[in-house]
């Protein structure tokens, strides 16, 4: 922290607290920490004879992402990425040239998201084009997270063949003859794949969270919730906190599986130190189940199958170990993030949590659902707000999803927005599920303010999006760390506002966007 941000001083303009207070003419700032909020007199008249006082414009909390992998965000920018290539023969064009840069039998790890009716020729590369242009090298491509593209010397590693079982909630997508196609749908199978992957060295872990953190920060962002990680990929976090490189609060999410026991997670995730350090700036947060698919890839539970199909989607966690994991968090104090997208996924989540607690309520804070977007039935919704389960949202991500939901089910397809989960009385937290997704609060507030009013779509970027995982982060409080965005000035409704500067307690330094 520099010398100015260490001593006092008077931010005077338009400032919001993130909070139903809403707006405030002036707050005062003494080691990093809000200390006074009010009209300019009063918090002048609380000031230090040595304040600094800062005519600013606009200011707002600085703004918390809900749903943000940053390890993959800062790893991704030095991956092979083809996840909006126009063709096949593009994306197979690209893979040999990135695949000759590489030492013979290195992997191919990278982005290959891209959806089949998104390319000219209307279909994924087969295992043979993959084979051919990765040179034998094994491949593994990421699809939004879920699913993973891979090839025939990445199975062989893996131990994947024709007799290998599809595991509980996934699936090995088996050509006619039973070969693996080289396609794994859903978390469990692409896992298989991802356990032989060598692990990143600690150097390379922290340079993608120094990398993660320098994209959020350049847009403002100051907080976020990490979801899905391994215990040993918190511990780069853990390292990355000891080594001083945390310039955003983080929140981790262990990735609760099948096949590990919930206590036996905990401690694992309690080995790694986390909880050693300082809960403001680095913190475990709740863990994180899939329970079903995604929209755009036709895997979400739905009510009835998707058409042209006999599936209604993936259940990609048993009944029973959700219920485990429900059971353990209400016990313990613990609390889960659940992957539902659609309703049916929804329904099981909130049947499951509300058995648990005996129908009680659980406290703000525990348990919230993730995504949540299709079809949702608006019992079920106002049964998760009696019940106290928050919603991670992500409307940038709806943008995303829309036109490859759209062409599975229509143009009626039912994308449920933020307004209609708040207005069913849940507590919503904004985020983007980047690095897939637009992760610029300024570019996505426009939209959604003209649907949820601009205080309220605010508070949806700062205090309950950290608010859903009971963080402390996201508002302009007496006691709250001084992170902010400066503005340039008020923005129109529908318009985008323009930042001049991004705050941090945790700084050395602003950064300037």
């Amino acid at each position: 922290m520099t010398d100015n941000q260490r001593g006092a001083r008077a931010l005077v303009g338009r400032i919001h607290t993130g909070t139903e207070q809403g707006w405030v003419q002036a707050i005062l700032v003494e080691g990093g920490r809000v200390t006074v909020v009010g009209s300019r007199e009063e918090v002048l008249s609380h000031a230090p004879a040595e304040v600094v006082v800062q005519d600013v414009g606009v200011v707002v909390p600085g703004f918390v992402d809900s749903h943000m992998h940053a390890l993959w965000l800062g790893r991704g920018a030095s991956e092979f990425d083809v996840s909006e290539v126009p063709s096949v023969a593009d994306m197979l064009a690209q893979l040999r040239e990135y695949a000759d840069s590489l030492e013979p039998g290195a992997w191919i790890l990278g982005n290959g998201g891209y959806d089949e009716e998104s390319v000219r020729e209307r279909r994924l590369p087969t295992i043979e084009e993959l084979d051919e242009a990765a040179g034998g090298r094994p491949l593994l491509l990421s699809r939004r997270a879920h699913d993973a593209l891979t090839n025939s010397e990445a199975l062989r590693r893996a131990g994947v063949d024709s007799t290998t079982p599809d595991p509980p909630g996934g699936h090995i997508q088996r050509g006619p003859g039973g070969a693996p196609t080289g396609l794994l749908l859903e978390r469990s199978a692409a896992s298989i794949v991802e356990e032989v992957v060598p692990a990143p060295s600690t150097e390379a872990a922290h340079g993608w969270l120094v990398e993660a953190y320098r994209q959020l920060r350049s847009v403002g962002i100051t907080a976020i919730s990490d979801p899905a990680l391994s215990p040993s990929e918190i511990s780069f976090f853990v390292s990355a906190y000891h080594a001083g490189l945390m310039s955003v609060r983080t929140t981790v999410f262990p990735l609760g599986t099948a096949n590990v026991d919930p206590y036996a997670l905990e401690a694992a995730v309690v080995a790694t130190g986390i909880d050693e350090c300082d809960p403001e700036v680095l913190r475990r947060g709740p863990v994180k189940i899939f329970l079903d698919g995604a929209g755009a890839l036709g895997t979400a539970l739905r009510k009835e199958p998707w058409p042209g199909t006999t599936s209604a989607g993936i259940q990609a966690t048993p009944t029973d170990v959700l219920e485990s994991y429900a059971q353990w968090a209400w016990a313990e104090g613990g609390g889960l993030g659940i992957h539902a997208v659609g309703p049916e996924a929804v329904r099981l989540a909130v049947e499951v949590l509300g058995k648990v607690s005996g129908g009680a309520r659980w406290e703000t804070g525990r348990v919230h659902l993730i995504h949540a977007y299709l079809e949702q039935d608006e019992a079920v919704m106002r049964k998760a707000a009696d019940l106290g389960i928050g919603a991670a949202l992500q409307p940038a991500l709806y943008d995303v999803v829309r036109p490859e939901v759209t062409a599975r089910l229509g143009p009626g397809a039912d994308i449920v927005d933020a307004s209609r989960w708040m207005a069913a009385g849940v507590l919503c937290g904004g985020g983007s599920d980047g690095p897939g997704c637009e992760f610029d609060p300024l570019e996505i507030l426009p939209a959604l303010e003209q649907s949820i009013g601009r205080d309220r779509a605010i508070r949806f970027f700062t205090s309950d999006a950290a608010r859903i995982v009971k963080a402390t982060a996201g508002t302009l409080l007496p006691g709250a760390p001084a992170d902010y965005v400066e503005l340039a000035g008020e923005w129109a409704v529908g318009t985008r506002a323009v930042r001049t500067k991004s705050v941090s307690a945790l700084d050395d330094a602003s950064l300037s966007a």
